[in-house]
This record gives structure tokens, C-alpha cells and sequence, in this order.
């Protein structure tokens, strides 16, 4: 497996959750990442952690960087040589043809107001992590 890749970890449309994410509200989520970013803290995990406990056992990359798109956020992600790497890495390896674009989700924190039955993401939402869903 590659040791880095590029994958979209948010959808600034989510029609099956009924959410939308401003554009304005997706550049200050990554403006507000960058210090994480550049100190190798903005991790990905090989699950999604619980809101109140996330483990170090559980790291298999970190983000190098964040790009916002048409669609959504980007990630580079650079894995490590982790023993969860190595456990993802052993199955994926097993799954013939996956595409990992769809395989990576944003964790993240904000509040939410509903617009015509849709929830509009507000400023106050923070990028937390990323991982394998």
C-alpha cells in the first residue's frame, strides 16, 4: 500500500445526513488546523474514537495538509508504521479494487441550526481528526 494518499474526508453537501457546511465555515475549520497540522498532531484513526477518549494505539497517519475543493475537504494523509497501520494495511490488502476516497470521514465538533429541514454547520466547528469508516 501507498504510504500517502489524497482522499476526501468531508462533503460540503451530506444529502444522507441532511447537513450542509458553508464555505466559509470549512476555511476557517482548516485555518484553524493548521498549527495541529505543522506540529504532526492532527492524527487519523483506524476507527472512529469515542467523543471522551481517543487512544494513541489507535493512530495510523497523520494530515500533512488540507484542501478545500467544490465538494469538500481533502486530506494528505502520510501513514505510519504503526501496529494499527499494519493491521488496516492487512486488510485492505485483502479487499481486491478498494477505493479509498470514500473510505476516510472528518471528526469534528459545532453546532448546527436547521433551515428548511436541513442542518446549516455553523462558525463555531472544529476539524478534530480523521479516520477509516
Amino acid at each position: 500500500m501507498k504510504q500517502n494518499i489524497n482522499v476526501r474526508i468531508l462533503e460540503s453537501e451530506n444529502k444522507e445526513r441532511n447537513r450542509i457546511y458553508p464555505k466559509k465555515v470549512l476555511e476557517n475549520a482548516i485555518y484553524n488546523t493548521q498549527s495541529l497540522i505543522t506540529e504532526n498532531k492532527f492524527f487519523v484513526y483506524i476507527k472512529c474514537p469515542d467523543v471522551e477518549f481517543s487512544s494513541l494505539i489507535d493512530i495510523i497517519g497523520i494530515v500533512k495538509k488540507l484542501t478545500l475543493k467544490d465538494d469538500g475537504i481533502y486530506a494528505d494523509i502520510q501513514f505510519l508504521n504503526t501496529p494499527s497501520y499494519q493491521t488496516f494495511e492487512k486488510c485492505i490488502d485483502n479487499i481486491p479494487n478498494i477505493n479509498l476516497n470514500n473510505s476516510f470521514s472528518s471528526l469534528g465538533l459545532g453546532t448546527t441550526k436547521k433551515k428548511k429541514g436541513i442542518d446549516i454547520v455553523q462558525s463555531d466547528f472544529e476539524l478534530t481528526g480523521v479516520y477509516f469508516k
